[in-house]
């Protein structure tokens, strides 16, 4: 997938952006800098939220059910961040491979090791491609990720790098911004193209929304097979977040 040269430039400016952020949160503390991505009380609870997102939001019931297993399968999570969620993955699958566009992974490597983790691998990416290194994975997940992107092109990137790098049979879990999150006057304003490119937001806010009807269109055009849908949940598990998510399968 080849985006735009506008949204080449665009892609560069927001990049950039993150990329500083992220690493002025590094400079300052090892809490502030796992904080940038996700709040909690202490470093303890950012990671056990981890294992609960992973457990409730990715791993649902269709999920498992089309993985089959996830003993001895390879993972890819695109944008793993402060390793919140890797972290917890790398105790279910044999190898975990996290991409991010910040450089600042020291920390989350200081955390894996303390963990004693070691079969992970992690990658700074261009923010729309995945590494020429990985494919054939069994799982590609991401969380809180691409509702931060920039563009719907980097959107269809990503979405095309995922089956790209699936073996058949793969699955996908990929959550995105909630497109009927907006109010009703912007969802009308916004409805013929099914999505909003956000880019005036500050870092770590909401610059894409998708509709579920353009996210699928998009999926299947890739080469997946939709095989479930849904909202994420806010900590109440009751409450609708600000994301969806649709569960892709790799044709065999």
């Amino acid at each position: 997938m080849t985006l735009s040269d506008t949204n080449k430039q665009i892609d560069v400016n927001h990049a950039k952006r993150y990329i500083d952020a992220v690493a002025e949160a590094e400079h300052t503390s090892d809490e502030e800098f796992f904080f940038w991505f996700d709040r909690a009380s202490s470093l303890d609870e950012y990671f056990e939220s981890g294992v609960l997102t992973l457990e409730t939001d990715i791993l649902t019931p269709a999920v498992l059910d089309a993985l089959g297993s996830t003993n001895f399968a390879s993972a890819l999570e695109i944008g793993h961040g402060g390793g919140r969620i890797l972290l917890a993955a790398c105790s279910k699958f044999e190898h975990v491979t996290g991409i991010d566009i910040h450089t600042s992974n020291e920390p989350v490597k200081r955390k894996l090791a303390a963990s004693g983790v070691k079969n992970y691998s992690l990658y700074t990416t261009d923010g729309s491609s995945m590494p020429a290194e990985v494919n054939d994975l069994d799982f590609v997940y991401s969380f809180i990720v691409l509702m931060h992107i920039p563009s719907i092109d980097t959107f269809r990137s990503y979405v095309a790098e995922t089956r790209r790098v699936l073996r058949p049979g793969g699955v996908a879990q990929l959550y995105y911004g909630r497109y009927s999150k907006m109010s009703w006057k912007a969802q009308l304003r916004w409805y013929f193209a099914g999505y909003r490119e956000i880019t005036k937001n500050d870092t770590n806010h909401t610059s894409l929304v998708v509709a579920e009807r353009i996210a699928h269109k998009i999926a299947r055009e890739a080469g997946f097979n939709v095989i479930d849908s849904g909202y994420s949940l806010k900590p109440d598990r009751k409450t609708k977040g600000v994301q969806k998510y649709m569960s892709l399968q790799a044709p065999l």
